[in-house]
């Protein structure tokens, strides 16, 4: 069968047309590409350089550069130094610094609790609901006392201990002898913002003789003398007579002498078994000096009401605010 004029047309064109296709290619592979022409760089020339127009030559540039080198140098070292001293004013204002006098030292660390406690029971009363005014002036009086008796008992103690381990006329004792006599000063003055001056000297001077007859006990004790120790504890018994009769008479009545005088002999009880413990070199003796400090937390509360009342303070000195910050006070 013979192919038709039209399938032999197209194939006869398409094979001129593929042959043609071919040396068009064969042609342009055998051209040598056409270098580009080279472009000519331009020459920069360097400017030169001008003379200084300050008329200054090297010498003296080199001069005023250390010169203006030493004045940023010394202006830096200024302010440095002021700003040192700025800062070190500021941190005097926070930093602890001792005196030398670790027993004075103690006290003045322990003084900033009983404000603390103040700022915590006020949060805490107003945020869980609690009855009562923890900032009312009676709150104010039983935080004070309950924060003064208990400072007078650890200072008692440490008293105690130090004439025990470095001897009653070491100059350590003196100064530890010193801080419990600024405590008494702190008490009597907050009996004679209540009662008045009158009082607050009588107080004093009777508190005074009565930390006497315990330093006599704790020097009998150590020696292990018994008449001694009786006859302290027989002057401490009359002390706590006294000064049962001291605040009925202060106060007209609101607080009553048996009540305080029942409060005092609870206070020689546990200090005395306290000093007891410290002489016989007891591994107890910490745990019933914080016995005895318990106890005057009770009398500060007894004390607080009559005084308060006598002296007609607002507020409630046993509600329940009031008993929180008490509470923070001695346990803080």
């Amino acid at each position: 069968m013979k192919p038709s004029r039209f399938t032999a047309g197209a194939a006869t064109g398409l094979t001129l047309a593929l042959a043609l296709s071919a040396c068009a290619g064969g042609e342009a592979d055998n051209e040598e590409p056409m270098e580009p022409e080279a472009t000519q760089q331009e020459q920069e020339s360097t400017p030169e350089e001008s003379p200084d127009e300050t008329g200054m030559d090297d010498g003296d540039m080199e001069n005023m550069d250390e010169e203006s080198m030493d004045e940023e140098t010394t202006g830096e070292e200024t302010m440095d130094e002021e700003s040192m001293d700025e800062e070190s004013s500021d941190l005097s204002a926070v930093m602890p610094e001792s005196t030398g006098d670790p027993f004075a030292d103690a006290r003045t660390a322990a003084q900033h609790m009983p404000m603390t406690a103040a700022t915590l029971s006020s949060g805490f009363a107003s945020a869980l609901d609690i009855p009562g005014d923890a900032q009312s002036e009676a709150a104010d009086v039983r935080g004070q006392l309950t924060a003064l008796f208990q400072e007078h008992v650890y200072l008692a103690g440490i008293g105690v201990a130090t004439a025990y381990q470095t001897g009653p006329d070491s100059q350590e004792f003196e100064l530890a002898s010193e801080t419990l006599d600024a405590n008494s000063v702190a008490l009597a003055d907050a009996v004679g913002e209540l009662a008045g001056d009158d009082a607050r000297e009588s107080f004093l001077r009777n508190w005074r003789e009565h930390i006497g007859y315990f330093v006599d006990y704790a020097v009998a004790a150590s020696e292990g003398d018994q008449e001694a120790m009786d006859q302290a504890e027989a002057d401490l018994r009359e002390y706590t007579d006294g000064v049962g009769a001291f605040f009925d008479r202060t106060t007209d009545g609101e607080l009553p002498a048996e009540s305080i005088t029942e409060s005092f002999n609870g206070h020689v009880d546990t200090l005395t078994a306290a000093i007891d413990s410290m002489a016989a070199g007891d591994a107890d003796a910490f745990s019933n000096l914080k016995m005895a400090a318990d106890h005057v937390v009770e009398g500060s509360a007894v004390m607080t009401e009559g005084l308060t009342a006598a002296a007609g303070l607002e507020g409630d000195p046993s509600d329940e605010a009031t008993e929180v910050r008490a509470t923070l006070t001695a346990g803080l």
